[in-house]
C-alpha cells in the first residue's frame, strides 16, 4: 500500500485512539468534547471488487485504500450525533440499491453524516463527491475522499463544508455545476 494521504492521516488517527481511547475536539460552537471513534477490519480485496462487478463501477482508489485500512467507520463520534460514518462495504451496497438508479443516477453513496448523504461519481477520477441534503438534489463539493478525509480531520470532525457556502458547492469557469452538467462533462 503506498503512503497516500489517506494511509497517513488514518495511521496517525488510529493510533491516538487504539484501544476505545477517545479524543478531546474543539467543536464549532467553542465547546470541548470528547470524541470516540470505531474502525472496522479490513476489508478484502475480493469483497471490494465483488462490489464493484454487481454495481458496474470502480472504486477510486483512495477509497479502495480506506477500505482495506477499515471496511467502514465511525469518526469524531461525540454524542450528539454531528459523527461521520464511511460506509462499510456492505452499507455501500445496501444505500446503493435505496439510491441508484431514482434518486441519485450515476452517484454511489459514501458517507453519512448528522445533514445527509455524501456520494462519489465513480465516473470521475478525481474531485468526484457530490454532497445531498435533501435527497435528490445535489451539490458538487470539488473534492475528492482523500481530502475531505484530510480536511474533516484536521478541522476535528466539524462539518467543514458548512462554514463557508463556497467550499459546499465550487464554480468551474465562473458558472454553478450542476449534477446533470457534471455527469455530462
Amino acid at each position: 500500500m503506498t503512503n497516500s494521504g489517506v494511509n497517513r492521516f488514518l495511521a496517525t488517527l488510529i493510533s491516538q485512539v487504539k484501544n476505545g481511547k477517545s479524543l478531546s475536539v474543539l467543536r464549532g460552537d467553542g465547546e470541548l468534547y470528547e470524541a470516540s471513534f470505531v474502525f472496522n477490519k479490513p476489508a478484502l480485496r475480493e469483497n471490494i471488487q465483488m462490489l464493484e462487478k454487481k454495481h458496474a463501477i470502480k472504486l477510486p482508489q483512495d477509497i479502495v485504500e480506506f477500505l482495506m485500512i477499515s471496511n467502514g467507520a465511525s469518526l469524531f463520534d461525540t454524542g450528539d450525533g454531528e459523527s461521520l460514518i464511511v460506509y462499510s462495504i456492505s452499507e455501500m451496497d445496501e444505500e446503493a440499491d435505496f439510491y441508484t438508479p431514482d434518486i441519485a443516477p450515476g452517484l454511489f453513496p459514501l458517507i453519512k453524516y448528522a445533514g445527509g448523504t455524501i456520494f462519489f461519481d465513480p465516473q470521475k477520477d478525481n474531485r468526484n463527491l457530490f454532497l445531498s441534503s435533501s435527497g435528490s438534489e445535489f451539490d458538487y463539493m470539488g473534492l475528492k475522499f482523500e481530502e475531505l478525509l484530510e480536511y474533516f480531520i484536521r478541522s476535528n470532525g466539524n462539518y467543514f463544508w458548512e462554514w463557508i457556502p463556497l467550499l459546499a458547492c465550487r464554480n468551474l469557469d465562473e458558472e454553478e455545476v450542476s449534477l446533470k452538467d457534471w455527469l455530462e462533462l
